[in-house]
């Protein structure tokens, strides 16, 4: 006898489907650099089952109701600050549970899953890398094949211009369940916690029929969906065209087919009412040339058979060394504090190895050798600078303590000094 076929709205609330769901949001949850989100993926593991099985019944009862959401806005430099939306662990399975329902649903793969799109999507059953390195290594092929002109590109403010309603309207023609779009639409609407705290900022967020959640697992889903038609037809025999979410690059014999392919791209976004920054306006969000010259792409610098991690990444995890080792000697003023804050030179050592091994495997794909040797000579002399600094501290310390806080300083415990003091007998 086959097996009965599950509806999406089935699918979602099954407790399989929930479960994983958790195990991914737990997995994000505790990598989060907020000690917050730490805390609640730690707190919500206690009564799991309790909790996973409450969602199941609301699910199947169509009673589950999305808590509202809390807007953080992310500093940038000379930029309006990232519109982040902070929802419930609840309302994180229940996302996470609809993604990977919709990735399944075999009719619409053909709209998010191209081979010219990248970013946000697993292709489980062919195992194409969407990543960065997928997406460089599709930029080598293209230029392999004869591309010798580019134009690099991203869509202004995408996530919180997105048309909701498209996209629905996109996924109801081939998913055929009211309830699982009902869930959808309510998983994708966004409701703020905290509007009178955000006061202007607030403008920022997604609030209505237009944009969609930065932070939520759905919205690059939904970008690609958007732009499927994009992706199909700003593809052709003059020009190549590989989008990773809001950021694009169009490659091309010629200066003239580049060019005519932008001014198609900004046609096809004018429908949904986005659009693109023209290099000619803004050379600091986009930028077109001859390949031979070099370009930066996702974070990397390109130049026909070397990828590097461009000066920007690179500066920035100069940057977070630095900060991490000024922090650990600022705190070393009190070596007690020190501490227990871990900013003791062994838990700096184990944060900035942390850090180093996170960004080298980020950029494993990278070919510039020589690039990534000079990095490290730098970073050798920051380590060999502050080792030095922290010898000073140490030496400096005085009073009856030194021993002591010596240690602290390390990061050792002492067993006399640090431990826990519970005597039975006084």
């Amino acid at each position: 006898m086959a097996k009965k076929l599950l509806l999406p709205s089935e699918q979602v609330r099954s407790p399989s489907n929930l479960w994983s769901a958790w195990r991914q949001v737990y997995r994000n949850g505790i990598r989060s650099k907020s000690e917050e989100t730490k805390d609640d993926v730690l707190n919500f593991s206690s009564t799991a089952e309790k909790s996973i099985n409450r969602i199941n019944r609301q699910l199947r009862s169509n009673k589950y109701i999305f808590s509202p959401a809390r807007g953080v806005p992310i500093a940038r430099s000379g930029k309006s600050p990232r519109p982040i939306v902070v929802s419930t662990i609840p309302d994180r399975i229940v996302s996470r549970s609809i993604l990977d329902t919709l990735q399944n649903v075999k009719e619409l793969k053909p709209y998010f899953l191209s081979k010219f799109s990248f970013g946000g999507i697993k292709d489980v059953e062919k195992d194409i890398d969407r990543g960065v390195s997928g997406a460089l290594l599709a930029v080598n092929q293209a230029i392999e094949v004869g591309a010798t002109y580019y134009l690099r590109s991203d869509i202004e403010s995408f996530f919180t211009k997105i048309p909701k309603k498209a996209v629905i309207d996109t996924v109801s023609k081939v998913i055929g369940d009211e309830n699982f779009i009902n869930l959808l639409e309510r998983a994708i609407s966004v409701e703020l916690e905290n509007l009178e705290e955000l006061g202007s900022k607030s403008e920022l967020f997604p609030l209505f029929d237009i944009g969609v959640a930065q932070g939520c697992c759905l919205s690059p889903l939904l970008g690609n969906i958007l732009l499927s038609e994009f992706d199909y037809r700003m593809n052709s025999e003059d020009v190549t065209c590989l989008r990773y979410i809001d950021d694009f690059l169009i490659l091309g014999k010629s200066e003239s087919s580049v060019r005519k392919a932008f001014n198609r791209a900004i046609n096809l976004l004018g429908t949904h009412d986005l659009t693109a920054y023209d290099p000619k306006v803004n050379s600091q969000k986009a930028e077109t040339g001859e390949i031979k010259n070099g370009f930066n792409f996702l974070g990397c610098k390109y130049v026909p058979g070397l990828i590097s991690p461009d000066r920007k990444s690179r500066s920035r995890l100069l940057f977070k060394v630095d900060d991490l080792i000024g922090r650990s000697l600022d705190s070393m003023k009190n070596p007690n504090s020190c501490k227990k804050r871990g900013l003791s030179l062994v838990a700096t050592m184990n944060s900035l190895n942390n850090l180093l091994q996170g960004w080298g495997n980020q950029y494993s794909f990278c070919n510039n050798k020589q690039l990534m040797d000079e990095l490290d000579t730098k970073i050798d002399e920051k380590i060999k600078n502050y080792l030095s600094l922290y010898k000073l501290k140490k030496d400096s310390l005085q009073g009856k303590d030194r021993s002591i806080n010596r240690r602290r300083l390390l990061g050792i415990h002492n067993v006399g000094a640090d431990s826990k003091k519970k005597p039975i007998i006084k």
